[in-house]
């Protein structure tokens, strides 16, 4: 079945100077943020680049290289009615993990070149990220970098379970869709397995879980030995991720890999550019989440409790039991170091996770940092290249992020959703467990560490651009209308050069669906801004929330010598 593609490499005609040396050189440099260190981390936090230093008259730099990471400082604290912090006990190491992606942490951004904006704010933009991300990737990618950006092991699809609001709290679980039991240390040392025996029923549980927090050093005492191993210096030297219990404190830190041209399309597709005279704006998920705990058990989740108005970054694991005298399990998520916090439950006293950080230096470096290349071409290659790019069309994908809100059990729903947009190719419908149902929004969830939608069916779905319809007819959609419109190939002969990618089985978006409708064009009609109708029945018994996205083309010209853009 290879014949073709054999003899094709056969006949290749090969050269050392062309195939080997088209880079002489090739670095990695840093900038910080210009936030010096100093970040809000109640409620969204705006950390901002300025890249106009990036330039060198004999370098290039590649956008598509450029990432951002992010000093990441959890933690968490149980606590008495009156205030008083209580010893967590042994291996609370998985006790709180953070969701599938470090991409979660972006809740929006944008960018400026020249003072010409190439991507505008839209919230939610980890969502997309995601779901662009679960139907590109593919599972050698998933093996070789999805570490490195915080895509560990998949989420157990099987583990999910619903628990309705207003009966009594599952010790083990939350409210809504839940996927948050994880295998605990003493479990995972005698027997990882994906079912385990709870209460009267069985179980399964998201090991995924558990291989994210792998990534964690444990630094509790007597923990098989590291500490004698290494000291908390050598930790800091290598910037490696470590968990920590510190005057009652449980302490996460990590360093978060967000690659730049996956969340704004622009930047994977300019390439390589001399000068790159641009501001670059990020908005992250960061806040504070209490819950009350009774009798070691955890009691419900509102949106009074938690100041997150994005997307929780984390899940609240509820396989450890609270201790015998909790009244609170109080959790944040922040940049660098812990902001006074106030965030508390009904009858009881906040807690200032601020506190813990007096006790002792936990990360390598507490501001953003942004890493780019610094590129020296042969010179053959960068006067070709500079010649002939000189006005470079950059062609992107961006969208506009729309939401419906309260559509009731078995209703249907018809409105028009986005006018007057050009280029539009697609429009990515998600559901959510209402926020009237749950007591808060659903991405905000600490028990659920799904961010492109819940188990929820929609029918009848139709999608109207400039009045033609973009389906032969009302749609029952399903997993195999998501294939075909993701387009996932498979090679089956020689002849077949298509590509297996995809993360998302028939199982997966089961659990998480996401509805994805293509729109296809005449290239006349491609610049005439055009209006864009959806419709589609709520096919569950729950009112039901929806994110909408607008997908559409964009462009900008670009002089690679200069950096300069026009649109």
């Amino acid at each position: 079945m290879t014949d073709l593609f054999e003899f094709q490499k056969s006949q290749h005609v090969q050269n050392i100077n062309e195939e080997y040396n088209t880079y002489i050189r090739k670095d990695y440099n840093y900038l910080n943020d210009t936030n010096s260190s100093v970040y809000s981390n109640n409620g969204l936090t705006l950390v901002q680049f300025d890249l106009s230093s990036i330039y060198n008259s004999s370098r290039f730099t590649s956008t598509d290289s450029m990432f951002v990471v992010i000093p990441l400082y959890t933690v968490a604290a149980y606590s008495t009615t009156d205030g008083a912090l209580v010893a967590p006990g042994a291996d609370k190491i998985n006790l709180v993990s953070l969701k599938n992606g470090y991409h979660n942490l972006i809740h929006q951004a944008d960018i400026a070149i020249n003072g010409r904006t190439l991507a505008d704010l839209q919230p939610f933009c980890n969502v997309m990220t995601h779901l662009q991300l679960m139907s590109e990737m593919s599972e050698n990618d998933l093996k070789t970098s999805g570490r490195s950006y915080g895509l560990n092991n998949l989420d157990n699809e099987k583990s999910v379970i619903f628990e309705s609001v207003g009966v009594a709290v599952d010790a083990q679980t939350g409210q809504g869709f839940c996927n948050n039991r994880v295998v605990t240390e003493a479990e995972a040392l005698s027997d990882i397995n994906l079912i385990r025996e709870a209460d009267e029923t069985n179980k399964k549980i998201n090991t995924a879980l558990m291989y994210r927090n792998s990534a964690y050093v444990n630094r509790q005492a007597n923990t098989r030995g590291f500490n004698s191993v290494f000291s908390q210096s050598n930790y800091l030297a290598q910037a490696q991720p470590t968990f920590s219990v510190s005057a009652e404190f449980m302490k996460w830190t990590n360093y978060c890999v967000i690659k730049i041209g996956d969340i704004m399309g622009c930047m994977d597709r300019i390439g390589l550019t001399r000068r790159f005279d641009g501001v670059i704006r990020l908005y992250l998920n960061t806040g504070t989440s209490a819950i009350s705990c009774d009798a070691q058990t955890y009691s419900n989740f509102t949106a009074s409790t938690t100041n997150f108005t994005g997307t929780s970054p984390f899940t609240i694991n509820h396989d450890s039991k609270a201790p015998t005298d909790a009244k609170q399990l109080t959790v944040g998520c922040f940049v660098g170091s812990a902001p006074t916090t106030s965030i508390t439950t009904a009858g009881n006293t906040a807690i200032n996770l601020g506190l813990s950080n007096v006790t002792g230096i936990d990360l390598t470096f507490n501001n953003c940092r942004m890493y780019y290349t610094s590129i020296e071409l042969d010179p053959r290659n960068a006067l070709s290249y500079v010649e002939s790019n000189r006005a470079k069309r950059v062609v992107y994908r961006s969208f506009i992020t729309n939401t419906i809100t309260g559509v009731n059990q078995g209703a249907s729903f018809s409105q028009l959703i986005q006018s007057g947009l050009t280029n539009p190719v697609a429009v990515v419908i998600i559901p959510y467990v209402a926020t009237s149902i749950l007591g808060f929004p659903s991405l905000t969830s600490p028990y659920n560490p799904s961010v492109i939608g819940d188990n929820l069916s929609i029918t009848n779905l139709q999608v109207t651009v400039g009045g033609v319809n973009q389906l032969n007819n009302t749609l029952f959609y399903n997993f195999e209308s998501f294939i075909t419109q993701v387009g996932i190939y498979e090679q089956t002969s020689g002849n077949d050069f298509g590509v297996n990618v995809g993360l998302l089985d028939q199982n997966k978006w089961t659990m998480g669906r996401s509805h994805i409708v293509n729109i296809r064009s005449r290239e006349s009609d491609m610049n005439t801004p055009r209006n864009i109708n959806i419709s589609f029945t709520n096919n569950t018994v729950l009112t039901c929330d929806y994110l909408v996205y607008c997908v559409y083309l964009d462009q900008v010209v670009i002089d690679v010598e200069t950096g300069r853009v026009t649109k």
